[in-house]
């Protein structure tokens, strides 16, 4: 399975040596000094197309390797099989996978196993791959969350709703509950606004607003 996404170019190898060893079959008997050199071509064609396939290339396979683990977690967190899922993520990872969706569900499987800190580092490394990631931003929120610490939950609550805007709402209303928490009433009533204008009306944010005496 590791080997099929060479097939494409194998199949042009291929066919490019049959045709080759076609030409020099026919010119065999029309041209008896060019036929040695024309059929050796043509195995060398065929030799490296075959090699292409079957010959291991570590580098290249061990991120498919890696994402084999990574389902292979994902099924057995389905199964209900914490314990065996946490093993594949952590093979995936010695695999070299790393991509946003990858740290984004190996830092959910951290969180539901109470491992805040461990959850804040994979998060934080799905982000700084994709700073744009919604839902690893969202989940790193929930763990500043968790930590009590506000400032960095409300800011990476506002990044996540600029990622999300269909949840942007919801999750500025959070930034703004957490800004208010702090003390920070101007960068609340920011968010309050702000989640005011992706859904005018939302009744959180209206409450919110009214709680740091601004205007809705």
């Amino acid at each position: 399975r590791f080997r099929h996404p060479l097939a494409a170019a194998v199949i042009s190898l291929a066919a490019a040596g049959l045709v080759a060893a076609g030409d020099a079959w026919g010119a065999r008997h029309a041209d008896r000094d060019t036929w040695p050199r024309r059929r050796l071509a043509a195995g060398a064609a065929l030799v490296l197309a075959a090699a292409f396939v079957w010959a291991p290339f570590p580098r290249w396979q061990a991120p498919e390797t890696g994402m084999s683990w990574f389902r292979l977690a994902a099924g057995y967190e389905q199964g209900g099989d914490p314990a065996r899922a946490g093993d594949a993520y952590a093979r995936a990872e010695a695999a070299g996978l790393s991509t946003p969706e990858f740290w984004n569900n190996y830092g959910l499987h951290a969180i539901r196993a109470g491992d805040l800190d461990a959850a804040a580092s994979r998060l934080r490394r799905a982000v700084a791959i994709d700073p744009s990631n919604g839902p690893a931003l969202g989940n790193l929120a929930e763990v500043y969350l968790r930590r009590e610490e506000w400032s960095l939950a409300a800011g990476a609550y506002a990044a996540a709703a600029g990622a999300m805007p269909e949840k942007a709402a919801e999750l500025l209303t959070n930034a703004g509950a957490l800004y208010r928490r702090e003390g920070k009433l101007d960068a609340a009533r920011q968010a309050f606004h702000d989640a005011l204008s992706a859904r005018p009306g939302f009744e959180p944010a209206v409450e919110g607003m009214r709680s740091v005496g601004g205007e809705h």
